[in-house]
């Protein structure tokens, strides 16, 4: 009887051991995993960046921005955007420009960034939107609406884009503007992986838009 009771009480510590080896080993598994997953999207990003830049990126450069595409303000007034370089104090306008089609993290990741710059540039700051109404933007990004001028920064195009190689490919970018070549320089395409490079392209592009 007691050689029974030794062997049940074995059993039972064996099973026990195993049972703890068996979940460590599958909390391993999964934190290897997910590194690896990381690792993966974050090179996915990196090879995504080296495959358009020459295409996309550097075509951009230079281009001349449609200034006669019609755009709408958030009561849908619809003007020229030549009007709006003409109303823009520096000689230079950041423009940050993207679709509802494009990708929604990396968009939701950097308006929050945005937002701070725009408080204090409102003039020198526009976001241009296409693919959704004023009514739409105001109900997929409520909570970035307080304290911000909305107002005066959110556009959204009609029909037609600017005519740059970079729009329409699921891709917010960011874009600098010049109020007389009407040509476009410093195309930067945020990452939500990477908010500090967002971060060090805002600061240094508002801090030569000041001395313009």
């Amino acid at each position: 009887m007691q050689n029974n009771n030794i062997i049940s009480i074995a059993a039972i510590v064996v099973s026990l051991t195993a049972i703890v080896i068996f979940f460590k080993g599958g909390s391993a598994d999964k934190l290897k995993n997910k590194n690896t997953v990381d690792h993966v999207d974050n090179a996915d990003g990196r090879i995504l960046f080296w495959e358009i830049y020459p295409e996309l990126v550097i075509t951009t450069e230079g281009e001349k921005i449609n200034e006669q595409a019609v755009i709408l303000d958030q009561f849908d007034n619809k003007i020229a955007f030549s009007e709006l370089l003409k109303v823009t104090k520096s000689q230079n306008l950041l423009i940050f420009r993207f679709s509802a089609y494009d990708c929604d993290l990396c968009i939701k990741s950097t308006l929050p960034l945005l937002k701070n710059y725009i408080n204090k540039f409102p003039e020198n700051i526009k976001v241009v939107v296409d693919g959704m109404t004023a009514r739409d933007f105001r109900i997929k990004y409520k909570e970035l609406q307080k304290d911000i001028f909305w107002e005066k920064t959110i556009f959204f195009l009609e029909q037609e884009n600017f005519g740059l190689s970079l729009e329409n490919k699921n891709i917010p970018f960011f874009l600098v503007v010049n109020k007389g070549s009407k040509l476009i320089n410093r195309v930067f395409l945020p990452d939500k992986l990477y908010p500090q490079q967002t971060i060090v392209y805002l600061d240094k592009v508002m801090a030569s838009l000041k001395h313009d």
